[in-house]
Order: structure tokens, then C-alpha cells, then sequence
């Protein structure tokens, strides 16, 4: 996130929470410029840079969900979803940026 200016009513109250599985693993960091850590209210901050990661390594499924071809190792089929038997499919173009 980048601001010329940037200022705070109140101090923001955030949180970081990780759910599922222990087998995965999760991690998040940030770096700031020109912002401490914590904001002052009514504080005006100037050229404002803030860089967050946040990253997640998915475990194995469980092998009493995982369906007999999964728990080989092979990909299950996937279905597409959302669209009736005979309805042509609908082609996508990337995003295209400013």
C-alpha cells in the first residue's frame, strides 16, 4: 500500500489468525516506511509505503476424507460447476491492467 498522506482517527485494532490443518504451515510479515508501529491518532504520516506477505503451505488431506483415487496420489477429476449438461463454456480473457 503506498500514500502521500496518511492519518488515522482512532488506533486500529488488527489481527492475524491461521486455521486448518497442523500438517500446513502459515506465516505473514510487513514492512513499513514512514509509518511506526503503533499509529498515533491525528497524526498525519507522509509517503507511506507498506509491503505485507502472507503465505501458506497446504498438508496432505486427511486420508479418512480423501476418496480412494486420492489417497493414491492421483488427481481427482474436477467437474465444471455452474453450468447445465450441453451449455457451451465461456471463455475468459486475462485482466488487463492500467
Amino acid at each position: 500500500m503506498r500514500a502521500d498522506e496518511l492519518r488515522f482517527r482512532d488506533r486500529p485494532r488488527t489481527g492475524v489468525r491461521f486455521s486448518g490443518s497442523p500438517a500446513g504451515g502459515s506465516q505473514s510479515r510487513s514492512t513499513r516506511d514512514n509509518l511506526p508501529e503503533p499509529v498515533s491518532p491525528g497524526v498525519d504520516y507522509h509517503d507511506v509505503h507498506v509491503t505485507y506477505l502472507l503465505s501458506n503451505r497446504l498438508g496432505p488431506a486427511p486420508a479418512e476424507n480423501a476418496g480412494p483415487r486420492a489417497r493414491k496420489g492421483a488427481r481427482a477429476p474436477s467437474a465444471p460447476r455452474g453450468r447445465r449438461p450441453g451449455t457451451p463454456r465461456r471463455r475468459t480473457r486475462p485482466h488487463e491492467g492500467p
